[in-house]
């Protein structure tokens, strides 16, 4: 690892951020203590002509100070500055702290949160949260596109607007192998301080830059081999942060303070583990799927892994190809709230679908320049919501998605939950509100509406069994009225099948099992514009905890932040 360094009040260092400050109070104190000849945390002699135990830290003005190996007096050791416009630099018994910037109006109507570019903080209308409108001024989100309404019988706001709207917020990066610059930036992450990380692969190194865009640190080397091509940055709930050293076939794992905690697969292992990771994503079990790149040897490569905390392989799914499951250049993986895994499958022009143990789930996409069609998409992030952003890096654009699972179970007709239908019912019978048709019992038992303990209840076979009316010879089984305890009562399995079939000319079977749907995805909207240029290459996305939007155009090396309304 190469040393820390703060200068001019920043953190830049070869390895990571954060570095130590101050809090006058404090400072005050350990002054005073060191004029009586003490110091917080021990003693100094007076025969030893100590000022300091040495090892001591105090707060000094805006940094901290350490007490020298010979307890003659104190040196600087650090500034408390961490470069976040959106954090407090603050210094307690001489440890740096830095607590998120207080954006709290005391308002539980609006939404509060700070502009990472600006270190200012921002409020809009809190959507949905009830008595806290009675006018449309009083929603006003100060975005131009969306129109502000007031459910005044609810009294809660809502933000409405058309089509997808991206506002350029702010745009930092240039190319360039300076400080802030880049050079074919792969690898984009927001970390949940606001910082942002991103894999500058041309300049084999990753950088740690403010919300604004200033320089906090960089990493070029990890178990004493230099980075080479970094292609990915992942933070996960957890708070651990992923860099794919794609050049060296490696992943690697960083603490909040940036020093390397793990390496996938260890230095000393002897296992060629990957083949050119191209992203990470990490399930609410702490599971982590990784994208690995084609392999130079045949039929190599191209496939998602899943591995434990430990970096454990427990799970390798596909491979160089074209078929369900199998992928072209697989180069970026979220995980959906409901666990499932969405990949873009780059050399396809397609995005795949698996649940957690890698099984295939459902495709959608083909090569084209029309809405929901991809040239080359590259990267996936994922709302809260399951809607979706895409980056179509071919089409040097941006798409949002949204995605529907059909449910048709227990249902012959009415909707599938997804503008779909579960089917219809015959021209003599109608669809109930629990989708089932009323009125009529075919062959295959379509329009019995219930399985229970008591039998197909309203169903014309059930009628039949437990009261004899509609029966084709009661006298079989049925005296006038009386009915079957055991099918009416009991339970409804096949030996009352025989009889309704038999004394009735109807059959009312047991349901089957109920087979699950294709999602189904639809295009919301897209964008290409950044202010007044296009992008060039909109490669990799990240979304940030206010809901912006970041997008790393490599082509312009640069990132992006945009305020995007959702239709």
């Amino acid at each position: 690892m190469s040393a820390k360094l703060c200068l001019g009040g920043l953190a830049v260092m070869a390895v990571w951020w954060g570095c130590a400050g101050g809090n006058d109070d404090k400072a005050k104190d350990a002054e005073e203590a060191a004029d009586d000849g003490r110091v917080a945390g021990g003693d100094a002699s007076d025969v030893s002509g100590q000022v300091c135990s040495p090892g001591d830290k105090r707060c000094m003005d805006a940094g901290v100070e350490s007490c020298r190996a010979d307890g003659s007096g104190w040196d600087p050791a650090g500034t408390c500055s961490d470069g976040n416009p959106c954090t407090q630099d603050t210094c307690e018994s001489g440890q740096c702290g830095f607590p998120p910037l207080s954006c709290d109006d005391s308002d539980a109507c609006t939404f509060d949160y700070c502009l990472p570019w600006a270190g200012e903080c921002a409020h809009r209308p809190l959507a949905g949260a009830k008595g806290c409108c009675s006018t449309p001024e009083d929603c006003d989100d100060g975005v131009d596109v969306t129109e502000d309404l007031c459910d005044v019988a609810g009294g809660s706001c809502v933000n409405t607007v058309e089509t997808l709207s991206a506002r350029l917020m702010h745009r930092f990066g240039s190319k360039g192998t300076g400080e802030g610059q880049l050079s074919s930036p792969k690898g984009l992450a927001v970390l949940s301080d606001g910082r942002v990380l991103v894999a500058d692969s041309g300049n084999n190194r990753a950088l740690i830059l403010s919300g604004a865009g200033e320089q906090l640190g960089e990493l070029l080397e990890a178990g004493g081999t230099a980075l080479k091509a970094p292609g990915c940055a992942a933070q996960s709930s957890d708070g651990r942060i992923f860099l794919c050293d794609t050049g060296n076939d490696r992943i690697l794992l960083l603490a909040p303070d940036g020093s390397v905690s793990a390496i996938w697969p260890p230095a000393d292992s002897g296992v060629k583990l990957f083949h050119g990771p191209t992203d990470v994503a990490v399930d609410s079990a702490g599971n982590a799927y990784v994208t690995d790149g084609p392999g130079e040897e045949f039929d190599s490569g191209n496939s998602i892994m899943k591995l434990n905390e430990k970096g454990q392989v427990t799970a390798i799914a596909g491979k160089s190809g074209e078929g369900d499951g199998n992928f072209d250049k697989p180069s970026g993986v979220a995980v959906s709230p409901t666990g499932t895994l969405f990949i873009t499958d780059q050399g396809n022009n397609r995005v795949q679908l698996l649940d957690g143990s890698l099984a295939f789930v459902a495709k959608f996409g083909e090569e084209g320049a029309d809405p929901g069609l991809f040239k080359g998409p590259s990267d996936i992030a994922m709302l809260p919501d399951g809607r979706f952003f895409v980056a179509d890096v071919g089409n040097q654009r941006v798409q949002l998605f949204e995605s529907c699972q059909p449910d048709c179970t227990g249902k012959v007709c009415g909707s599938d939950g997804c503008l779909g239908t579960c089917g219809e019912c015959p021209s003599f019978a109608e669809c109930n509100p629990q989708g089932l048709c009323d009125g009529w019992v075919g062959e295959g038992g379509e329009g019995c509406n219930k399985q229970e303990a008591g039998g197909c209840a309203a169903c014309a076979c059930e009628k039949c069994v437990c009261t004899g009316q509609g029966a084709l010879d009661p006298s079989l089984f049925y005296e006038g009225a009386d009915s079957d305890p055991y099918c009416c009562e009991t339970q409804w399995d096949e030996v009352c099948m025989g009889e309704c079939q038999f004394v009735c000319g109807y059959s009312c079977p047991l349901p089957a099992e109920w087979p699950v749907l294709d999602p189904t995805f639809g295009s919301i909207g897209e964008w290409k514009q950044a202010g007044d240029a296009a992008m060039a290459a909109p490669l990799k996305l990240a979304v940030d905890s206010s809901g912006f939007v970041y997008v790393l155009d490599n082509v312009k090396s640069e990132v992006l932040i945009f305020e995007v309304s959702k239709p």
